[in-house]
Formats: C-alpha cells, sequence, structure tokens
C-alpha cells in the first residue's frame, strides 16, 4: 500500500477516535494518558501510531479490536479513492487541490463517520451493562459496594448526559452505593459548577426513588439526595427551593429505618450547615 495512503488512514483513524472521546484532542488525551502533542502529531501524520496505540485508543472509547481493524480497512479504501481521485484528474480540466484542502476533506469523513457511530457505540456499551446486570449477585459488603459504585461512574464519565440518564435504567446501576458515588460527585462539582451538581443529584434522586424494596429503605436514600440537591439549588441562588428541599429530607429521614450503609456522618454534617 502507499506510505501517503497508509498514513493519511492512520490519522483519521486516531482523528475518528478523537471525535468519539468527545470533540477535542485534551479529551482524547485526557481519556487515554497519551500526550496531547503526541496526538496531534498523529493527526498531522508526523508519527505513525503502532497498533497498541491505536488499541489504547479503541479501548478507551468503547471500540473492539474487531470494530478497530474494521475502520482500519474503511479508511485505507477512502484515503486510496480519494488519492485514485487526486492522480486520475486533467490538470487543464480540474484545480489540483491543496494538500491542506484535501486533508480537511477527509478529516470532515472522519468525523461525520464517528458522529453516526456514536448511538451504535452507546447502545451497545448499555446492552452489555443490562447483561451483566441480568446476572444474579449476592449483595456486596458495604466497601466492594463502593468500589463497584466508583468503577461504574468512570465507565459513564466520558458519556452524555442523555446516555448516563438511560444507564440508570438498569439495575446495576439502580443501587444505594451508585447513588451515594453520585452525591459525592454533586458535593464536589457544588462549589464550581452547581447546575452540574444540580443534574447530578436529581441523577440520584431517581435512583433513590425507584429503588427495589420497601418505600421506608428508599427515604433515608432520598433524603440523601436530596441534601446535595439543595445544596446545588443554593449554589444558584435557589434558596427557597433548597429550603423546601432540606425540609424533606429532614422529614425522609427520621422516617427511614437506619439498615442501609449510608454515610450518614456526612448527611449530620449537610443538616449542622443547615441549622
Amino acid at each position: 500500500m502507499d506510505d501517503n495512503v497508509e498514513r493519511r488512514a492512520l490519522s483519521l483513524v486516531v482523528i475518528f477516535f478523537r471525535h468519539l472521546a468527545g470533540r477535542y484532542q485534551r479529551e482524547l488525551s485526557d481519556l487515554t494518558g497519551i500526550d496531547q502533542k503526541r496526538i496531534s502529531r498523529y493527526e498531522l501524520g508526523e508519527v505513525e501510531p503502532g497498533r497498541s496505540t491505536l488499541e489504547r485508543f479503541a479501548r478507551a472509547t468503547r471500540v473492539s479490536s474487531e470494530r478497530l481493524d474494521q475502520l482500519l480497512a474503511l479508511y485505507r479504501t477512502i484515503c486510496s479513492e480519494a488519492e485514485v481521485d487526486r492522480l486520475s484528474g486533467e490538470p487543464a480540466a480540474m484545480e489540483d487541490p491543496s494538500e491542506s484542502e484535501r486533508r480537511e476533506d477527509l478529516e470532515e469523513i472522519a468525523a461525520e463517520i464517528a458522529e453516526s457511530l456514536k448511538p451504535d457505540f452507546y447502545e451497545s456499551l448499555l446492552l452489555l451493562e443490562a447483561n451483566l446486570a441480568a446476572a444474579e449477585t449476592p449483595p456486596l459488603a458495604p466497601q466492594a459496594a463502593r468500589e463497584l459504585a466508583a468503577e461504574l461512574w468512570q465507565r459513564l464519565l466520558p458519556l452524555p448526559n442523555r446516555i448516563r440518564l438511560q444507564a440508570i435504567e438498569f439495575d446495576e446501576y439502580r443501587n444505594w452505593a451508585f447513588c451515594e458515588r453520585l452525591c459525592g460527585e454533586s458535593f464536589d462539582a457544588a462549589a464550581s459548577d452547581p447546575a452540574k451538581a444540580r443534574s447530578l443529584a436529581d441523577v440520584a434522586l431517581t435512583i433513590a426513588e425507584n429503588l427495589p424494596g420497601s418505600e421506608t429503605s428508599r427515604h433515608r436514600l432520598m433524603a440523601y439526595a436530596l441534601v446535595h440537591a439543595a445544596k446545588a439549588d443554593a449554589g444558584l441562588g435557589e434558596i427557597e427551593e433548597a429550603n423546601e428541599k432540606m425540609r424533606q429530607a429532614r422529614e425522609l429521614w427520621r422516617s427511614g429505618d437506619d439498615t442501609d450503609d449510608l454515610d450518614a456522618e456526612h448527611f449530620a454534617t449537610f443538616l449542622a450547615a443547615d441549622s
């Protein structure tokens, strides 16, 4: 295969992964740990990524090895056909596009393919989660449940909020530990981004409200989510809403049983700060 064709195909595959990760090289770098400048050199064709690097990009964006091979074949075909078209054009009949123009055209193709395939990749991920959730597993000890919740959060972290909301329909995410994890993420975001904090707390509250089990067993978890939503409301200047959520949280906490493994001390800190 022509070296130029292979170089362009590899650069486009990297561009494809960048668009799957978000849009910017920084986002792909954060996901993979590969230096942003190195990613830029891959995209410019200054350095060709090896198979292990491509596999690293693929794993970070939830792409299988089989799909990676299909993508490589696809982009090689696109670049090969583009090169044939360029070389077969009559100079007198058409203006030969510059290297940068050809590159912009191919990069646009890579971006469009990435965007069109995103829903399929996300849907596959959600189906995988559903299959995992279908397996019966015994209740986890509190520490193990929190560790699993942290792992689940890392899986959802690169996905859009719309996909996260779909994911929590599956039983694997509908548990006290993942709800608590979302509340922790909301707490961390409250000072710098109260809107994000409230969004996370709202998702946690949705999980709490739909938690399997008795109504009283849900009350304390709902209260836990409500105090975090109240903190976010206060950060947004919505004091009346925050006060109402704190009132509801106190009532729910008192009416719930104390057999859960929630961080009651953290909850009490919220109440003390609000007093």
